[in-house]
């Protein structure tokens, strides 16, 4: 965002993006806040009542001090609950948003759709052995309204190749191992292994042939090993 002075336009996009969250959550602590006072409003009302009537029951001598503080303590228990589940109701409807959202992600397509076994196997048999991998006038840039982050990429890399992508911060190096393991998938242009299309490649298979070192690395709380065999 400094880097190409997008400040400005960032915020204002995501001023738009927050509106509905802002007005979502707005509404939603209004009803939270007001079945609360509905609740709370109904308890005394009751407790009032109790103590009204109990008051007059006193002085008529049908029922004791003591009983009708033991009415009043028994009401208050039944509404103790009451009061305990309406305060979760909040809780609960946000867990179930998130619930959703994680259904929807498990739902996501994690692989590329392949309808013909026939063709599934000419592509594993074409990736036994990395042979080559083709960029070909590659572009990409984050969302449709933003400048283009990589113009025209085009390079070979064959088998027994040391390719060392060097630039600035902010150039796209990153970017391009991020396009070639799937991790952003909208971009033009074509980009081949061993002459097979990187779309149409399954995803197990990609990660078998890619070992990826990122500059920020992430480790498991398990042993070295787990973390290095993990996904293999």
């Amino acid at each position: 965002v400094q880097l190409y002075a997008a400040e400005s336009k960032v915020q204002k996009h995501y001023e738009e993006k927050t509106q509905h969250f802002l007005h979502a959550q707005s509404r939603s602590n209004f009803y939270d806040a007001t079945l609360f006072s509905v609740i709370e409003g109904i308890t005394s009302i009751a407790m009032a009542l109790m103590i009204w009537y109990g008051a007059h029951e006193i002085l008529d001598g049908t029922v004791t001090v003591g009983t009708l503080i033991g009415f009043i303590n028994t009401l208050n228990r039944i509404f103790v609950p009451i009061r305990e589940f309406t305060q979760q109701l909040t809780v609960f409807q946000r867990a179930m948003s998130s619930l959703e959202n994680i259904e929807k992600l498990f739902r996501e397509e994690t692989d590329v759709a392949l309808s013909e076994t026939q063709l599934q196997n000419e592509i594993t048999k074409k990736l036994e052995v990395f042979e080559n991998l083709t960029f070909e006038n590659v572009r990409f840039r984050y969302s449709p309204n933003s400048p283009y982050v990589l113009k025209g990429i085009t390079f070979e890399v064959n088998k027994g190749d040391r390719v060392a992508i060097v630039g600035t911060t902010g150039s796209g190096k990153s970017t391009i191992l991020r396009i070639l393991t799937r991790t952003y998938t909208n971009y033009e242009g074509s980009i081949r292994i061993n002459g097979v299309e990187l779309s149409s490649i399954p995803t197990g298979k990609l990660q078998r042939l890619i070992a990826l070192l990122q500059q920020e690395t992430y480790l498991f709380e398990e042993s070295v090993g787990f973390n290095i065999s993990l996904g293999r």
